[in-house]
């Protein structure tokens, strides 16, 4: 009984096996994965404002932009209307004159 199952799984290695060429053909072709660059990250925070100054915006997004002192709550400065950037760095704003 052994001798037949070791006939048998030698037949079955043999058919598996191309004596021609020896070597495995590959089914599918080979890719190659594109390199992947880190990501740079988030930004870096912007500037935090100086201790104890407020800045607001009451007009809205197109409004001027004025900072209060928060201690006493008068009016530090002011610019006139203009438009803060997207990631809220700058602030442009013209005057005519």
């Amino acid at each position: 009984m052994r001798l037949l199952v070791l006939v048998a799984l030698a037949l079955f290695a043999a058919s598996c096996y191309d004596a021609a060429d020896p070597t495995p053909t590959p089914t599918a072709a080979p890719t190659i994965a594109p390199a992947v660059q880190p990501s740079p990250g988030p930004p870096p925070p912007a500037p935090l404002p100086p201790e104890g100054v407020l800045y607001a915006r009451p007009g809205g997004s197109r409004g001027q932009l004025i900072a209060y002192r928060q201690g006493t709550g008068e009016v530090s400065h002011a610019l006139p209307e203009g438009l803060l950037s997207a990631d809220g760095n700058r602030f442009t704003a013209a005057e005519q004159g």
